[in-house]
């Protein structure tokens, strides 16, 4: 019996970077011989995409917002909450580098 092919997804537009799969539902990219899931919007998908693309692609994880290494740039969540904790875990971040820096400088 042929399977329904009910979820199958054209791209926005031609040349648009992602793939659709049809068994999770989402938008993805094979980068360094592995499939990498964006989400289910393609709009969305194509943002977090081109967010992560260099990292992915050097073979580095993704930060978590994408973007440089300054607090308050980092801190790209959409909703208050998500941005106060991202804040926080990218604050103790850097207090554990400095923390670690300065214990290096007193040995």
């Amino acid at each position: 019996m042929p399977r329904n092919k009910s979820r199958k997804q054209t791209k926005p537009y031609p040349d648009f970077p992602l793939t659709f799969h049809a068994g999770s539902g989402q938008w993805c990219k094979k980068i360094r011989g592995r499939i990498v899931y964006f989400g289910t919007n393609p709009d969305a998908a194509l943002r977090k995409y081109l967010d992560e693309r260099d990292d992915l692609q050097a073979g580095r994880v993704p930060r978590p917002c994408g973007h440089s290494q300054d607090v308050d740039d980092e801190c790209c969540q959409p909703d208050e909450s998500s941005k106060v904790l991202c804040c926080f875990l990218i604050a103790c971040r850097h207090a554990a580098a400095l923390f670690d820096a300065t214990k290096e400088s007193l040995h």
